[in-house]
């Protein structure tokens, strides 16, 4: 295919733009790591904490494909790989220094994994600036790279080693794959084959980044084979297609889900943990479960919980339902304009700019906002609890939790920009062909 010269100079400016982002957010994140690192950020300390600790500890001790019954094995062998190349695998942890020296060496590890979980959130941009290509065009796929790179929270939180990068970079290529799977024609099976293939692979890895990831790759796949219904384009290879695409993401994850399964008896083991997590800070000081004073301590504490007893058995139906609903609301709206911090006012553009995302792209684009909500509903059930902290002025949960808003409050900004243009475009024609 030949592109007349005025388009390649498009997408030359298109791309060196990208580019500029990207080193714009390179230099937001290494500046923040660097202040975290050297102790100037209040609240913040170099030692790795948290989440981000125990993937150190087992991305110390356990050998690839990082397989344990703690956490996914995605960030261990990510943090795995970065140790062997990059950091040392002697300097052991923390609780095991010491002296000063043995100390730093532990520290210097955990800078290091600072530094590479940019890459993390580098790859979660170029996803975003991908998918936002397709249902955007040019110029909305920019100002999505941009809100993505100027985000207070994002930068923040893509130097912590943490896994949310990771799972927005899976889910947004999942995603892609479905809309471009979405526009080709049934005769083209090889692509569709091949873009099926993709959209697996980039499903397994977000379960395999977080578990919860299969009931999302499912229900993504879902939505999409119920968009192509309701937009009357659904063909007889849909039928098997869309089937298929969802067995290759539990096939794929299966040899984690079998590992699992023969260690503890539960294919599914490290979502107990945080079931049985959200259940001390739900019932603390209930009758029958433990006290505040208790969870404070030790969030793990008390007898074991699986995911579906806390969801199902400690709960009714409608509580289920409108924890759900008042979760996504929550989601969207409260915790989404904490996460824009000082660009609060874009929460305002989203209604609007999804709107026009639906009015340009039609069905394209009322899956890419059904994605937006599949996205955080794994997360909507714990949006509207309060945590057991010493401070009972801090509400909510730690807003990690709703990060999934912004991808797609951003593609969804970047769908409206596009339909903008795409407006004003179509105006200029219209009226020079009057003239």
């Amino acid at each position: 295919m030949k592109w007349p010269p005025s388009e390649k100079a498009r997408w030359i400016s298109t791309l060196a733009a990208f580019a500029l982002l990207l080193a714009l957010a390179t230099m937001r994140r290494l500046e923040i790591a660097e202040a975290v690192i050297a102790g100037e950020i209040e609240g913040a300390t170099a030692e790795l904490s948290g989440d981000a600790a125990s993937y150190y500890r087992l991305a110390m001790r356990t050998p690839l494909p990082g397989y344990s019954t703690e956490r996914e094995p995605v960030i261990v062998a990510d943090g795995r790989i970065a140790l062997v190349v990059a950091g040392d695998l002697d300097a052991g942890l923390m609780e095991e220094a010491r002296d000063e020296a043995a100390r730093k060496r532990v520290l210097a590890n955990h800078a290091m994994l600072r530094r590479w979980s940019i890459v993390h959130s580098l790859m979660a941009m170029g996803a975003l600036f991908g998918c936002a290509l397709l249902v955007a065009g040019r110029c909305g796929a920019l100002v999505a790279s941009l809100l993505w790179a100027d985000n207070l929270w994002l930068s923040h939180y893509g130097v912590g080693f943490l896994r949310e990068d990771i799972a927005a970079a899976c889910t947004l290529g999942l995603v892609a794959a479905l809309v471009v799977l979405f526009r080709l024609p049934p005769e083209k099976r090889r692509a569709r084959l091949l873009l099926a293939a993709a959209a697996a692979v980039a499903g397994s890895q977000l379960a395999l980044t977080r578990l919860e990831g299969l009931g999302t790759a499912t229900l993504l796949v879902g939505l999409w084979a119920a968009t192509r219904w309701a937009s009357k384009r659904f063909v007889r290879s849909d039928a098997w297609l869309a089937p298929g695409i969802v067995a290759g993401v539990w096939l794929l994850a299966s040899p984690y889900l079998i590992f699992n399964a023969a260690k503890t008896g539960s294919p599914l083991h490290p979502m107990r943990n945080h079931a049985q997590f959200w259940r001390n800070h739900e019932f603390a000081g209930q009758p029958g479960f433990a006290t505040r004073a208790e969870v404070v301590a030790n969030s793990y504490c008390g007898p074991p919980e699986t995911p579906f007893h806390y969801v199902f058995g400690l709960h009714s139906l409608p509580e289920v339902a409108g924890r759900y609903v008042s979760g996504l609301w929550a989601g969207y709206t409260r915790y989404l304009s904490r996460l824009l911090a000082d660009r609060a006012w874009l929460a305002w553009l989203v209604p609007l700019a999804a709107a026009g995302l639906v009015w340009r792209r039609r069905w394209e684009g009322a899956f890419a906002i059904g994605a937006g909500l599949v996205a955080l509903l794994p997360f909507a059930f714990i949006l509207t609890l309060d945590t057991v902290l010493p401070d009972p002025n801090l509400r909510g949960v730690e807003p990690r939790f709703a990060l999934p808003t912004l991808p797609f409050a951003f593609l969804w900004i970047a769908g409206g920009v596009g339909a903008a243009a795409h407006w004003f475009a179509s105006r200029r024609e219209a009226d020079a062909a009057k003239a």
